[in-house]
C-alpha cells in the first residue's frame, strides 16, 4: 500500500533539507550559481529566488505505470520496496511553473494524469484592521506554508502559456545601483552614504551606516557590487554580532559579505571582477563558504528580489 501524502510539517522539513543542500552547491560552484541566476531571471514565472532554488532541485517527474506482478497502488502506479511511488523524470529541469488550477483556468491547459508536482513555499496572509484607517482591512503576512506547482511539460492542452523572462541587467548598471541604494534606505533601514572619497577598501558598514566610496572614479557596476557587499554585512548583522560579543572573525564576515555580493550580481546578470581574489585574500575555503551558504543565499536572494521589484521587472509574489 502506498504511503500517505506528506503532512505540511513533513513538507516544510523536506523543503528545508533541499534548500540547505542546494544552497551549499550554488554558493560553492560558479557553474551552479550561473545556472541558478539564469533560471531565476528567464523562466520561473517570477517566483522568488528561494522558490527557484527549490524548483531547480525538483525536476519535472511523473509516476510509472506498474506491469503485471509489480507492486502498485489501487490506481496501478508502481511502488518501490518501501511503498513509495517510483518516479521518472519528464526532463532535466522545468521552465515555467504554476499551480494545478491556474494551468486550467488561466492558460487552458490540464495537468497530465500521473504527474508529480514540485514543492514551493507560499505565503500565508490574514485580513487585519488597518491601523491608519480602521474602516479598511489589509492583508498581513503571518507565515509561510508549502504548495505544489507543475511545469508546462507536465500539462496538455491548446492554451499557450505566456512566459515572463526577466533578462539580465548587465546594461542597466545605473538602475541596479539606484535600486540597491533605494532598498538599503527604505527596505534595510540603513543610512546610505555615497562618498567621493578615494579609498582602497571601497566601503564599510557599521550596522547603521552603509558607506560606498570612490563614487567619482568607479563605474556603476563596480559601485553596485560594493553596495551589495556592504548590504551583505548589514543584512547578516555582522556589526551587531560583534557588539554582542559573538565570535565572528573578520575573515568570516568578509567571506560572507563578498559571497552575498557575488551571488546578487550573478542573479541580476551583472559582471563581477575580483571576487575570487578578494575571497582568496580572506583565506576563504570551500568548506567555509559551504558552512555559511544558507545564510548567504537567503540574504542575496532577498536583495536581488528587492532590486528586481524596484526596477519594475518583478511583482511581489511567492
Amino acid at each position: 500500500m502506498a504511503k500517505q501524502t506528506m503532512t505540511k510539517k513533513e513538507y516544510r522539513e523536506r523543503a528545508a533539507r533541499l534548500l540547505d543542500g542546494l544552497a551549499a552547491a550554488i554558493v560553492t560552484d560558479p557553474d551552479r550559481l550561473k545556472q541558478f541566476g539564469e533560471a531565476w531571471r528567464n523562466g520561473f514565472h517570477q517566483y522568488s529566488p528561494m522558490n527557484t532554488m527549490l524548483l531547480m532541485c525538483q525536476p519535472p517527474s511523473r509516476k510509472v505505470v506498474a506491469t503485471d506482478g509489480q507492486p502498485h497502488d489501487k490506481d496501478g502506479w508502481l511502488l518501490d520496496a518501501e511503498g513509495e511511488y517510483v518516479l521518472e523524470q519528464v526532463k532535466d529541469h522545468g521552465t515555467l511553473y504554476t499551480g494545478y488550477k491556474k494551468w486550467r483556468e488561466r492558460h487552458g491547459r490540464q495537468v497530465t494524469k500521473g504527474m508529480v508536482g514540485a514543492l514551493i513555499f507560499v505565503p500565508w496572509f490574514k485580513w487585519v484592521e488597518d491601523e491608519d484607517n480602521p474602516d479598511k482591512k489589509r492583508k498581513k503576512l503571518i507565515g509561510f506554508g508549502t504548495g505544489t506547482v507543475f511545469d508546462v511539460s507536465q500539462t496538455d492542452g491548446d492554451g499557450a502559456p505566456i512566459e515572463i523572462p526577466m533578462g539580465a541587467f548587465g546594461e542597466k548598471e545605473d538602475e541596479v545601483l539606484a535600486a540597491l541604494v533605494a532598498y538599503a534606505k527604505d527596505g534595510a533601514g540603513a543610512h546610505v552614504e555615497m562618498s567621493k572619497d578615494v579609498d582602497l577598501t571601497g566601503g564599510w558598514s557599521d550596522g547603521t551606516v552603509v558607506r560606498v566610496n570612490n563614487v567619482d572614479c568607479s563605474n556603476p557596476g563596480s559601485l553596485a557590487h560594493t553596495t551589495a557587499h556592504e548590504l551583505g554585512h548589514h543584512e547578516l548583522k555582522h556589526a551587531e554580532q560583534r557588539m554582542n560579543g559573538e565570535s565572528i572573525t573578520r575573515n568570516r564576515a568578509e567571506l560572507e559579505a563578498e559571497c552575498v555580493a557575488y551571488c546578487v550580481c550573478e542573479l541580476l546578470g551583472l559582471q563581477t571582477f575580483g571576487s575570487a581574489e578578494y575571497l582568496g585574500h580572506w583565506r576563504a575555503t570551500a568548506e567555509a563558504v559551504k558552512d555559511s551558504a544558507p545564510a548567504i543565499l537567503r540574504v542575496a536572494s532577498h536583495i536581488a528580489d528587492e532590486v528586481a521589484y524596484r526596477m519594475g521587472t518583478k511583482t511581489r509574489r511567492n
